[in-house]
């Protein structure tokens, strides 16, 4: 989390707040305990994250108040930063006060004419030790801490969450995840582009990792299966087709595949790329429509979590009958 540990009194947290937003504006990330966005999040166990944040930062803060020269908590803050090594501003609330009694030969920052010029002041020390902020990465990284809490307001909400393009995070997240069963149906020109293509999401970094991750969760009895759904029975002696349907058979995932004829009837307008994690969410992906019948994968261009039970429960049976439907000895060009 943050750079700057920022250690107060609790009957200072309406100033601590100034500080901390002095601190963003500078391009610093922060730690302030209070903070809704960077500070302590309910049902935390706060203790170890106080500590945990020490560790983490690069510089404490000290917020110099009569309030906080008696706490219990800035004193065993600042006894660790000490121990840890960690650079420490002291930096005064109030006119005429004396150090804090663990910070005797530490020159502090005064209390200037007002607070926020203070708080340039501290800024201007930060950037003169070489603790200078970077305002675009603390800009993308604030934009990251919004996506992931827009994500967490969600998922109470038991809605889908969609996703305009491709998240592979999420694919990647959801498999280190996974406990029990990854149930995937992946239409081959799709994932893998079009015929003579060079692989496509397989032979892509995505595709590396996605594997890797699957390589782990078989390592820790998670149960993979997939179905290949062909399309094209021109992919029958197809060089790419047969390394990926073979890798995925080496690291231990269940293959099978499915010619698009022996779907069943009332499932063929429903067939898409979709996963179900441990029978209780769906990872679902609607790739742009292509006019080529040659050439690279097509873009996703929307993907969704859907953790509705009904929904979830269709996907499990269309998979179950699309996995009974596949010839599990057939292979490529039978």
């Amino acid at each position: 989390m943050g750079a700057i540990f920022i250690s107060h009194a609790s009957v200072d947290a309406v100033l601590a707040a100034r500080v901390a937003d002095g601190m963003r504006q500078a391009g610093h990330s922060i730690f302030l305990d209070s903070d809704p966005r960077d500070g302590i999040s309910p049902g935390s166990d706060w203790r170890q994250m106080l500590f945990d944040e020490l560790r983490r930062c690069q510089a404490v803060v000290f917020l110099n108040s009569r309030a906080g020269q008696v706490s219990m908590w800035c004193h065993s803050e600042l006894a660790v930063a000490i121990e840890l090594g960690r650079r420490i501003y002291s930096l005064d609330l109030d006119l005429d006060l004396p150090p804090h009694p663990l910070l005797h030969s530490l020159q502090g920052i005064r209390l200037d004419s007002t607070i926020d010029a203070s708080v340039q002041r501290l800024a201007d020390s930060l950037a003169a030790d070489g603790l200078a902020g970077h305002p675009l990465l603390q800009r993308l990284a604030r934009r990251e801490i919004e996506r992931a809490n827009r994500f967490v307001r969600l998922l109470p909400a038991g809605r889908e969450i969609a996703y305009d393009g491709e998240d592979r995070e999420w694919l990647l997240g959801l498999t280190q995840e996974a406990r029990s069963s990854i149930d995937a149906v992946s239409l081959f020109v799709v994932d893998s582009g079009m015929l003579g293509s060079d692989g496509g999401l397989w032979v892509s970094d995505l595709g590396t990792r996605y594997l890797d991750l699957q390589r782990e969760a078989i390592g820790r009895q998670v149960s993979i299966r997939r179905v290949f759904v062909v399309e094209n029975d021109d992919l029958a002696p197809d060089v790419t087709f047969l390394k990926i349907i073979q890798m995925q058979r080496d690291i231990g995932v269940g293959v099978r595949i499915l010619d698009h004829q022996l779907i069943p009837g009332w499932l063929q307008a429903r067939i898409f790329d979709f996963v179900v994690f441990d029978g209780a969410l769906s990872y679902e992906t609607t790739p742009a429509t292509t006019f080529s019948a040659a050439g690279s994968r097509p873009t996703i261009v929307r993907t969704l979590l859907a953790p509705m039970p009904e929904r979830v429960r269709d996907l499990k049976h269309a998979f179950e009958q699309l996995w009974t439907a596949a010839d599990p000895e057939r292979q490529i060009g039978q």
